[in-house]
């Protein structure tokens, strides 16, 4: 058993990584599911590195220009200035419910409405938000397949969806770099503050 001191303690050991690349120790050969899992593993690095797996300084810069996008205290008022959008969104929502005797809440609102809001906060086209869904629940799925019974189908469904959302957001990041407009994704791209930019 660990006590919070030895908790805190190691989290700020500089020797403890989170970062797989700072691996020093040769990686035991698996095999059977642990092999699988090692290599749906590799097959996600493939893809650009998080910097929530990045050790300090590089996490902390890289964290620091990603919260500046989210409002206070670099943009005050972007929670606000939503709201006349998050009221239309939802009066849309509920004028699709006329007429009909029955209706699957979480499919007709509680999932739509979130979606359409962080969508439309990143700078994501409205058509595009099906596609997220689909991403979105297959790497999901994935994050679970060890309990399922199809659990390679599952594993292969979720890293071809991350790579495939890794594709459609640098395409789209690079929109946005060439026309910026007044969303997230816009700042993440283009801040240039003394915390440097992001690639």
């Amino acid at each position: 058993m660990s006590t919070y001191r030895e908790i805190v303690a190691l989290l700020h050991d500089p020797r403890v990584s989170s970062d797989l690349r700072n691996r020093t120790e040769p990686v035991t050969p698996l095999t059977g599911e642990a092999a699988d899992a090692e290599q749906g593993e590799i097959q996600h690095q493939q893809l650009p590195s998080s910097f929530l797996i990045l050790d300090p300084p590089e996490h902390d810069r890289l964290r620091r220009l990603a919260t500046r996008q989210f409002g206070p205290p670099h943009r005050p008022d972007l929670v606000n200035s939503m709201r006349p959008n998050l009221v239309k969104i939802v009066n849309g929502l509920i004028d699709q419910f006329q007429n009909q005797h029955q209706i699957d809440i979480v499919a007709s609102f509680t999932y739509p409405f979130p979606v359409t809001v962080i969508c439309e906060l990143l700078g994501v086209p409205r058509q595009d938000e099906a596609r997220f869904h689909s991403w979105a629940e297959a790497i999901v799925n994935g994050l679970n397949a060890n309990q399922q019974v199809d659990r390679e189908a599952l594993v292969r469904k979720s890293t071809q969806a991350h790579q495939e959302l890794a594709h459609y957001m640098a395409t789209l990041l690079e929109t946005h770099r060439k026309q910026p407009g007044n969303d997230m994704l816009s700042g993440l791209v283009t801040d240039t503050g003394p915390n440097g930019r992001m690639s």
